[in-house]
């Protein structure tokens, strides 16, 4: 699906394009997601329970869970195929990062190698050795990495997949059909740099497109030939998440990993791709009537008492979470200025950060304001039908609050993007 206004390709599954200014929606509440009689029954009856702090706590590690899922990838490939690099980049790292994979042209995986995404200690990727190394002949292979521990794998290969990379393959299928599985051929960059010192000149964009379909239908005829004809195979350079298929590969992991974990790897991923873009923004959308359920909470239950968990700790939580996800401060512009190899520098980059920043402090100074001067309505005295009214009343607020900030942080990312896309174009 192409976007109607830009002409641009679309998720088929989200309409989403980056043209689109009104892709967030209003910023007015549905009446299914504001507070329900029973759910506020509910509330009163948890809170004589287990107590406020308690209640909050449980409310949070609900609408945070996708932390606490595990997910393992399996990553293997021959010396120098770029598997290590291939890594680094998915974790949004460097060679020379704190905690990056190993690089180099000489077999640098001895043993299967555990390496955690930054953002989320329960997501990992392993670096797997080659089949038929020193350590993993062919006939003892699939018994020592154990591949059914993993939800998906990806086999790298830099030139033509082996007779080798096919076994495994046809194995894998066989053997594990309910574990999903991509052929990612590293190291395009060079191979269209080794054309156009062939040629003498810079290839167009055009014979580049040429070139890569001559490799892939390449690689599609050599697995075909090996029985192989369910094929995931993206074109990469492994450096850069930026360019050729890149982030077609994680948008199509993102549709066929397991609805269970789906959350959690959209959320684990870093911004460094438009493709991830529509993902986490509807899971973001998602999460406001959750969110300002439990600020609205935190309102109603502080004119009561005194608590350390607060409206304006919820709120302003969520807030910089949007800001993390789509790449909206300092720290995730400068990691993707280095991933990029681009300055981050540019007064549109620095003006759209400053205006989100600007936005939030002023959201979080009318709220306070407004809270501090408020004299709460008379009906909200009245026996359960006040309580209800003043929940839904402060949630309505919460929600207007998310909603605002989350399209503010929407525009934002749009301007890192095009800025970025201007950068490397360059």
């Amino acid at each position: 699906m192409s976007c109607v206004d830009c002409g641009s390709s679309m998720s088929s599954s989200w309409n989403y394009c980056h043209c689109d200014g009104n892709a967030i929606g209003s910023e007015e509440i549905e009446d299914d997601e504001l507070f329900t009689e029973e759910e506020t029954h509910e509330f009163e009856s948890v809170l004589e329970k287990s107590g406020y702090a308690e209640h909050m706590n449980q409310l949070e590690n609900t609408i945070d869970n996708y932390t606490k899922i595990q997910i393992k990838v399996a990553v293997s490939g021959s010396t120098g195929s770029g598997k290590s690099s291939l890594i680094n980049t998915l974790r949004g790292l460097k060679a020379n990062d704190k905690g990056a994979a190993k690089t180099g042209l000489v077999e640098t995986t001895k043993e299967p190698t555990c390496y955690l995404f930054p953002n989320n200690q329960n997501f990992s990727l392993w670096d797997l050795p080659g089949v038929g190394s020193q350590n993993f002949p062919q006939d003892t292979y699939l018994d020592k990495v154990r591949f059914s521990d993993y939800d998906f794998i990806i086999l790298v290969s830099s030139s033509c997949f082996t007779t080798e990379d096919a076994w495994l393959a046809s194995e894998i299928i066989t053997r594990f059909p309910q574990i999903k599985l991509f052929f990612i051929r590293t190291k395009i960059d060079t191979d269209l740099t080794n054309k156009e010192a062939d040629l003498g000149r810079t290839l167009t964009y055009e014979e580049k497109v040429y070139e890569m379909k001559i490799i892939k239908d390449d690689i599609c005829k050599n697995l075909a030939i090996n029985g192989i004809t369910d094929q995931n195979i993206f074109l990469v350079n492994n450096h850069k998440a930026s360019e050729f298929e890149f982030g077609q590969f994680t948008e199509k992991i993102v549709i066929q990993v397991s609805s269970l974990k789906q959350n959690a790897f959209i959320l684990s991923l870093d911004i460094q791709t438009a493709e991830i873009v529509p993902f986490k923004i509807k899971l973001l959308q998602k999460r406001i009537a959750k969110v300002s359920k439990q600020a609205a909470k935190a309102v109603v239950n502080i004119r009561k008492i005194t608590t350390t968990i607060s409206e304006n700790d919820i709120l302003n939580k969520e807030i910089h979470m949007y800001m993390q996800q789509l790449g909206i401060n300092k720290q995730s512009v400068d990691k993707m200025a280095k991933m990029y190899d681009v300055s981050r520098s540019s007064n549109e980059v620095m003006k759209a950060i400053a205006f989100v920043t600007k936005r939030f402090e002023e959201k979080m100074k009318e709220l306070k304001d407004k809270r501090e001067t408020e004299k709460p309505s008379a009906w909200y005295s009245l026996p359960f039908i006040g309580r209800w009214m003043e929940l839904r009343k402060y949630q309505k607020e919460s929600y207007m609050i998310l909603r605002n900030m989350l399209n503010a942080c929407f525009e934002a990312n749009k301007i890192v993007f095009n800025t970025v896309g201007q950068l490397l174009r360059r």
